[in-house]
């Protein structure tokens, strides 16, 4: 008799896939904008600016992640840091913190 359900090593393993398929697409945004970014004057600090934002966000939503179990939770948990982004007021201090965001949705 077979069942299906999934070991907690697979579920931890679709959790990980899954946010580091979110994680690629911001990867894949970074990449294009950077490109876009290549001849602009100022081009490379704005670039460098965009990464730096994208290895903070990345790593604490890492972070956040570890004690998920469902790749369900990982998207609703992306969707709440995205919601989050959008209600970060755009005044300083408080822009450093949506800058990479900023930066992608402006160019």
């Amino acid at each position: 008799m077979t069942t299906t359900t999934t070991s907690p090593g697979t579920r931890t393993s679709l959790t990980y896939l899954t946010h580091f398929g979110i994680l690629g697409l911001w990867v894949a945004a970074g990449g294009v904008f950077s490109f876009t970014q290549l001849f602009a004057h100022g081009g490379l600090g704005t670039t460098l600016n965009y990464w730096l934002w994208f290895v903070g966000f990345g790593g604490l939503t890492t972070l956040v992640m570890r004690p998920v179990k469902s790749p369900v939770v990982v998207l609703l948990v992306h969707a709440v840091f995205a919601a989050v982004l959008n209600l970060i007021p755009t005044s300083m201090p408080w822009r450093m913190f949506r800058a990479g965001y900023d930066l992608l949705l402006n160019r």
